[in-house]
């Protein structure tokens, strides 16, 4: 499959995505629990930052997992 060039072009993308999102929720893990050890001893310097990067990324993951959905089709 990956010898034509279409498929190419319409796989490589996806396959990069796919990383790129895994990536991301390692790092909202990494900050998460960066965060719940700052809540133990009364820090909540990273609440906002991890709510504002977790609800970017859901916006933007359900977007394309939508968009992607619907070219599917």
């Amino acid at each position: 499959v990956l010898d034509y060039q279409t498929q190419q072009y319409r796989l490589f993308p996806q396959i990069a995505r796919a990383y790129a999102f895994l990536f991301a929720g390692f790092e909202v893990m990494e900050i998460y629990n960066k965060m719940t050890d700052g809540l133990n001893k009364g820090q909540t310097d990273l609440l906002p930052d991890l709510h504002a990067l977790t609800c970017g990324l859901k916006s933007d993951i359900s977007f394309l997992v939508s968009y992607v959905s619907f070219l599917a089709e």
